[in-house]
């Protein structure tokens, strides 16, 4: 019986040794280093770049292009002049050739804020606005006081066209740049002014191309945070915020978008 159990542990030992010797263990290959090239980080940024784009181009053109909440109406429009005309005679300054709200007065290229509009629309042209200066003005205080304007165009396709048709029609207006000059208390209004100028005091405040603004500005900082600002805790945000703004500022369109974009990339890597 010793003999039996004796030989079936030498069995065992024999049999635990053949499988050790049959697993060979061969060591990891060495793990390749991936090195992030500019380039990947731009094609992983370019579908964000590029809605960010549409929508940013798409706040360009709402600077001008009223919402129907927004238009003013002629009687709105001519009670703004008249107030204008009254704080020029209560001592309201403004000097000669000021810029109001980023738009010079109208002269040379762009003989009206219309004219400017157009412009605008099809050139990319600065945007003017209209002054009193008429032969019965040039004797008034209020001569080359800046007014309050309306103008009409047309858009077809993203592009300009005069159609002439309502459904292409844009509307554009400067009256809350030039309300927005006017510093008068409640107490120096009338009943009936108070009540006009509480009315545009509140869509000013939704209404003035500044709120635009302000909007894609906020756009840029969340694309700069979210899409950008993770990558590298180096990163100079600022810098990259620079660039990126190249992708709707630079007249290359989508060419130039991509190419900014590849800058973008190359400052993420530089940490």
């Amino acid at each position: 019986m010793k003999r039996y159990f004796l030989c079936f542990i030498a069995g065992l030992l024999v049999t635990q040794n053949c499988a050790t010797a049959a697993i060979t263990v061969k060591k990891a290959a060495s793990v390749e280093k991936k090195e992030t090239k500019a380039q990947d980080i731009g094609a992983s940024l370019l579908p964000t770049a590029l809605s960010l784009y549409q929508t940013v181009q798409q706040l360009n053109q709402q600077q001008q292009e009223l919402s129907a909440e927004c238009e003013p109406t002629t009687q709105e429009i001519n009670w703004v002049n008249n107030m204008i005309k009254e704080w020029a005679k209560a001592g309201g300054s403004l000097q000669s050739g000021a810029k109001v709200g980023g738009m010079g007065p109208c002269g040379g290229g762009s003989s009206s804020y219309r004219d400017s509009i157009e412009n605008n629309v099809r050139f990319d042209g600065e945007i003017c606005y209209d002054r009193f200066e008429s032969d019965a003005d040039k004797s008034t205080v209020w001569f080359e006081y800046p007014k309050a304007s309306i103008a009409t165009y047309y858009i077809v396709d993203g592009e300009y066209q005069d159609t002439g048709k309502a459904k292409d029609k844009k509307v554009a207006s400067n009256i809350y740049d030039v309300f927005n000059l006017i510093d008068f208390n409640t107490q120096d209004y009338t009943a009936d002014e108070a009540a006009m100028a509480n009315k545009l005091t509140a869509k000013l405040e939704k209404c003035a191309p500044a709120k635009l603004q302000a909007k894609k500005a906020a756009m840029w900082g969340d694309f700069v945070m979210n899409a950008v600002g993770g990558i590298g805790q180096k990163t100079n945000t600022g810098s990259i915020m620079e660039t990126v703004s190249g992708l709707v500022t630079s007249g290359g369109g989508m060419g130039g978008a991509l190419q900014s974009l590849g800058g973008v990339a190359t400052q993420l890597l530089d940490k």
